[in-house]
């Protein structure tokens, strides 16, 4: 089952053992979420890491004008070597598909109508934040967190509901290798990072970039169609 549909189609099993053992390192990330996300606005980049500005303005910019990225997405067809994309900041990084997938993006996009802006959420930011720490400090992988916590739950530990969706990229250093990773979405059959990028109904986002221990770094978005992941009334 594709991870963007929604979490309430998964079954999730946290206990009561598991919730006692994570207590203090769900304050301690609480709290960073909060020192982070204090207004309406993306916190800065963390140790060279992508910012919030910086992913939420690829994202938008792409919303605006799906054709023109599909343009800049077909020159980037020559960075193949095989199935190994030779990315611009010198890492070679291997590909279920290789231009295959980069190919069926340009082909969406062209045919993709411009999609409203997506706006700032504390509330998805707080949640995905909690999320790339716990995942990056781990190595770990997933949807799933440390205390078995779905992405619906993370948000509503921070007041709000469960109707959102979650993406997550790994490896890329800059905002614009992140975005790329999830719009080309290779290896991903039923494309769902791509899809929740230029899906209409979603107007909010929140996202933080990590270190990850394995994968060098991690991304967690969290969208959904109201700031607090509300239903739209």
């Amino acid at each position: 089952m594709p991870d963007w549909l929604h979490p309430t189609l998964r079954q999730y099993d946290q206990t009561a053992d598991r919730r006692h053992k994570t207590r203090r390192s769900r304050r301690v990330r609480t709290l960073i979420a909060l020192l982070l996300f204090t207004s309406a606005t993306p916190a800065a980049a963390q140790d060279g890491l992508p910012s919030g500005d910086e992913l939420l303005a690829e994202i938008n910019r792409i919303r605006a004008n799906p054709a023109r990225y599909a343009r800049e997405l077909r020159v980037q067809r020559t960075w193949f070597r095989g199935r190994i994309f030779m990315s611009p900041d010198g890492y070679p990084l291997q590909t279920a598909e290789g231009v295959a997938a980069l190919d069926d993006a340009i082909a969406v996009l062209g045919r993709q109508p411009a999609l409203p802006p997506l706006a700032w959420s504390d509330v998805l930011a707080e949640a995905a934040t909690d999320h790339a720490i716990s995942q990056g400090e781990a190595g770990a992988r997933g949807h799933i967190g440390r205390d078995g916590s779905n992405p619906g739950q993370r948000v509503k530990q921070h007041g709000g509901d469960i109707y959102v969706a979650e993406s997550i990229a790994y490896g890329p250093f800059d905002a614009a290798g992140v975005i790329r990773s999830l719009i080309v979405d290779d290896g991903v059959a039923a494309r769902g990072h791509r899809k929740m990028l230029l899906a209409s109904q979603y107007r909010h986002v929140g996202a933080l970039c990590a270190e990850h221990a394995v994968s060098r770094v991690i991304c967690v978005f969290d969208f959904a169609a109201t700031p607090d992941g509300r239903p739209v009334t």
